[in-house]
């Protein structure tokens, strides 16, 4: 009977014990709506592809309104680097909006040579551009809360963005921001799509939702050249959102 008890107690014990590690992993597990993952893909869809976009207006590569995701379009003192990157580093507010540029970038023009003079840049205009890589990190804080936007993994993993001889984007792209106290990334990477006349990309790329090293969501969004994108979960929740490129208007389409 002892025996018989010790075992009952045992297994008593074990059970109280998974049950509250399951409750202590569901407690810390995070809570983010998926409509708030999806707002935050197409805030970081947008002002990626905006690097593209806003090339040739309002100051060209030479002001960096290109990275300015179009908050300010003046210029950023930018001088050449010993690794041969063109960098600068800049903070204004704006709007109620605080945002912080660190940016790194190469640029090779119309004859695949490299620019290396920095006095060069704001001649620069898309038809006499080839290719532009860049490795740029951008935080914006508001009074709602901040995230931001790294462009390229590194200077050896940059976002490239190519004209000639075809137009594509490749590279990729991490989101960081936070909700209810709860920090999440996001990361893509855009892998060789193609870019039509407009700027806008055709093709899938996956991404994925981490909290610490725990993913929460994954999906897919899949370009079609036009101003309107489609962002799928396929991990976490299933569901489909629309994206307007432009507008920056993100709708639940299925849930």
């Amino acid at each position: 009977m002892k025996k018989l008890l010790s075992t009952v107690l045992v297994l008593g014990l074990g059970i109280l014990l998974v049950s509250g590690c399951q409750q202590a992993q569901e407690e810390s597990a995070p809570s983010i709506p998926a409509s708030v993952i999806a707002d935050s893909l197409g805030e970081a869809i947008i002002e990626s592809l905006d690097m593209d976009n806003d090339i040739g207006t309002a100051g060209g590569i030479g002001g960096f309104s290109v990275l300015a995701a179009g908050i300010r379009a003046s210029a950023i003192t930018i001088t050449r680097s010993a690794d041969g990157w063109f960098t600068g580093t800049d903070s204004f507010e704006a709007g109620g909006t605080f945002q912080e540029r660190e940016i790194n970038c190469k640029v090779w023009d119309s004859q695949g040579i490299e620019v290396t003079d920095p006095a060069d840049l704001p001649n620069l205009t898309l038809s006499t551009i080839s290719k532009i890589q860049t490795y740029s990190i951008i935080t914006y804080t508001f009074s709602g809360g901040s995230f931001n936007i790294t462009y390229g993994a590194s200077k050896s993993d940059p976002l490239t963005f190519t004209y000639l001889p075809s137009k594509s984007i490749d590279g990729p792209i991490n989101y960081t921001s936070s909700y209810q106290g709860d920090e999440f990334q996001i990361t893509f990477d855009y892998g060789s799509l193609g870019l039509s006349a407009s700027g806008f990309p055709s093709g899938t790329v996956d991404w994925a939702v981490y909290v610490g090293s725990s993913q929460i969501y994954a999906g897919t969004i899949i370009f079609n050249g036009t101003s309107l994108a489609t962002i799928t979960f396929t991990t976490g929740i299933t569901g489909t959102y629309l994206v307007d490129l432009v507008s920056g208007v993100v709708t639940p389409a299925s849930l």
